[in-house]
């Protein structure tokens, strides 16, 4: 709780004032906003190569070795590095940089080790954003954000300004209660922002290894079927090279759209890769999904037909795992996907449309 005393203090300061003195803009936001996809599928790298280097110095190791699992922090430091990225910066996201604070001075890291970690972390990750062509205007973003952290650290954890005026103010405990529901919110948020697929607003790779994990095991424990289905747009590089991205990307917002309005409550639609796309039905057999699935993708085709003006055509692969043994996530992914291909060369594309 006593980081969300810190952070009323801090309700009195002007956290605006603060950005504005490093220069961080919201055209440095939306930067970093739009490059959380982007981020979330090599951060667990970044995070591998920054605990390996941290390790290598022995007052850091002790320091990991006597207070928290090594497994533990990852996680931690997880969200944290996927919060730069969330695009706001206000009130809560100063608790949780309070709390992060807290913890290293709880623990006994000195300022030069805090700030050298940080300035690790930073280099591998613009690193890596530079690798994959960022802008200079990310890279200054992500810098004054680590600018932004390093304050905070400095005024509330190391200096301890913060800390004597506490003492003497006491804040109310409904105002930290409903302050310390509001942190809980916003990490939620940004975790499920983590776990989405920007373009098209479904669930993305990542929550799909997740989700599909989950759901076989508990059609185990229920002895129930779950059927997967996996669709491949046909040529879709043909639309690309013929119309341009810009096209092809509102092509696939469109499906997005329409997996999520036209799919039954309890199934769950991900964005597998560029143009491919999953649908993961519990409790549901074989015959079903097939009804489910053409139904659904019936009114993709409308809604497509209402929305461009060429031809578009997928194909559809099924596969049932249960409800008397289940097949492991992978075997079951590789079913969905030879069936797929299956009916692409056979047929070309199950359910095909032309505009």
């Amino acid at each position: 709780m006593r980081a969300v005393m810190d952070n009323a203090i801090f309700a009195n300061l002007d956290i605006e004032e603060r950005k504005g003195l490093l220069g961080l803009t919201e055209h440095h936001e939306t930067l970093l906003t739009r490059w959380l996809p982007h981020v979330e599928r090599f951060v667990d790298e970044i995070i591998d190569q920054f605990f390996v280097l941290q390790m290598n110095i022995p007052a850091i190791r002790k320091i990991i070795e006597d207070n928290e699992s090594l497994g533990n922090l990852k996680r931690v430091t997880r969200g944290y590095v996927i919060s730069f990225f969330a695009g706001v910066y206000d009130q809560v996201y100063v608790t949780s940089r309070l709390r992060i604070g807290r913890i290293h001075a709880a623990v006994g890291v000195p300022v030069k080790l805090y700030i050298s970690s940080l300035h690790q972390l930073e280099t591998l990750l613009s690193t890596r954003l530079r690798g994959l062509g960022a802008c200079q205007g990310l890279q200054d973003g992500l810098h004054k954000l680590f600018m932004l952290d390093i304050q905070f650290a400095l005024d509330t954890f190391i200096n301890g300004v913060v800390h004597q005026a506490l003492d003497s103010h006491p804040i109310h405990p409904a105002l930290e209660e409903r302050l310390e529901l509001t942190v809980v919110e916003r990490m939620a948020e940004i975790e499920r922002i983590a776990q989405t697929d920007h373009l098209t607003g479904l669930w993305n790779r990542r929550a799909f290894g997740r989700l599909l994990q989950d759901t076989l095991t508990a059609a185990g424990a229920a002895g129930t079927p779950l059927s997967l289905a996996f669709i491949d747009l046909d040529d879709f590089k043909q639309v690309n090279d013929a119309h341009g991205h810009p096209e092809g990307d509102r092509i696939l917002e469109v499906i997005g759209y329409g997996l999520l309005h036209h799919l039954r409550t309890e199934d769950m639609a991900f964005r597998y890769g560029g143009d491919e796309f999953c649908v993961l039905m519990p409790a549901t057999g074989k015959e079903v999904a097939e009804t489910v699935i053409e139904m659904a993708t019936q009114r993709v085709c409308e809604t497509i037909n209402a929305t461009v003006g060429y031809h578009v055509g997928y194909s559809v692969g099924i596969a049932t795992s249960g409800p008397d043994g289940h097949l492991d996530p992978r075997a079951l992914l590789a079913a969905a996907d030879r069936a797929m291909y299956d009916e692409k060369g056979t047929t070309g594309s199950q359910l095909r449309t032309e505009f």
